[in-house]
C-alpha cells in the first residue's frame, strides 16, 4: 500500500496537474461488491459498474485524482471480508431458491435448458477486484492533528454527519476533505470536486439532499455530493 501523503503534499500534486477529484468513502466502494443485493434494478446495476469503470480508466488516465483520509483504506480492509461473505450467501440463497423452481419445471417435464448457478461464477472476485483497484489507485491523505480536531469537535457539537452517540470517523473523513478542497480553492483550483457517500443517513435529509448545516460547508467548499457511482462520474465530467 503507498505510504500516504500530508494535505501540503496531495496539494501539490493536485495544482501540477489540476484535473477533477473524486473523495469516496469507505462505504462508496464497497457497495461496488454489495451491488448483486442493493440495486433494485438490473439496468441501474450495470450503470453503478459503468461508472466505476469509467472512473477507474480515467485515473489511469490521469483525468482524474481520487484521493481519500488513510483511515478509509484501513476500513475497507476491515469491512471486505465480511461483505464479500455477505454476497457469497446472497449468491447461494439464489442458487437454493432457483433449484426449488427447476425441480418443480422438471416435474411438470417442462425443464430449464440451463441450470448454472451463480454462486460458481466468482462474482464475489470480479466486484472486489473493480473496488480494491479504486482503492490502490487512490492518494491516501496522511491524519492531520488540526483536522483531527476538529473531528473531534464536530463529534461533540453533534455537528453532520456526526449523530448523538459518535461518528468519529465520517466527521475525521469529512473534516480531511474540508481541509484539502479549501486550500485548493485559494489557489483558484477549479475543477469539479466530488464527496461520494451512500452513508444518506448522516449526510442528507433525504437520499440527495444535504443536510442545511453540511451544504453550506459544501457550497463553501465547491464540493459537490453523490450517493452513487454513476451521479458521480457525471459530476466529474461536469
Amino acid at each position: 500500500m503507498p505510504e500516504a501523503l500530508t494535505l501540503s503534499e496531495i496539494k501539490s500534486k493536485v495544482l501540477e496537474h489540476p484535473v477533477p477529484i473524486l473523495f469516496p468513502d469507505t462505504c462508496s466502494l464497497l457497495d461496488l461488491i454489495r451491488i448483486p443485493f442493493r440495486e433494485k434494478d438490473s439496468r441501474q446495476a450495470v450503470r453503478q459498474l459503468q461508472a466505476a469503470q469509467i472512473i477507474h480508466e480515467n485515473i489511469a488516465q490521469k483525468n482524474v485524482w481520487v484521493i481519500l483520509p488513510s483511515l478509509i483504506k484501513n476500513e475497507w480492509h476491515d469491512n471486505e471480508p465480511s461483505t464479500s461473505e455477505e454476497l457469497g450467501n446472497h449468491l447461494t440463497k439464489i442458487d437454493r431458491l432457483n433449484s426449488i423452481v427447476i425441480d418443480i419445471l422438471e416435474f411438470f417435464n417442462n425443464p430449464l435448458p440451463c441450470t448454472m448457478k451463480f454462486a460458481d461464477k466468482n462474482i464475489e472476485q470480479m466486484l472486489r477486484d473493480i473496488s480494491k483497484s479504486l482503492l490502490d489507485k487512490s492518494i491516501a491523505i496522511q491524519s492531520d492533528p488540526e483536522c483531527e480536531k476538529k473531528a473531534y469537535s464536530r463529534v461533540i457539537g453533534n455537528k453532520p454527519p456526526a449523530t448523538k452517540g459518535g461518528q468519529l470517523k465520517d466527521c475525521t473523513i469529512i473534516e480531511h476533505i474540508f481541509e484539502l478542497t479549501k486550500s485548493l480553492d485559494l489557489e483558484e483550483f477549479e475543477k469539479p470536486r466530488v464527496f461520494l457517500s451512500s452513508n444518506t443517513n448522516d449526510y442528507c435529509i433525504n437520499r440527495t439532499i444535504l443536510k442545511p448545516e453540511l451544504a453550506t460547508e459544501f457550497e463553501s467548499c465547491k464540493l459537490s455530493f453523490s450517493n452513487s457511482w454513476e451521479w458521480a462520474n457525471n459530476q466529474l465530467s461536469c
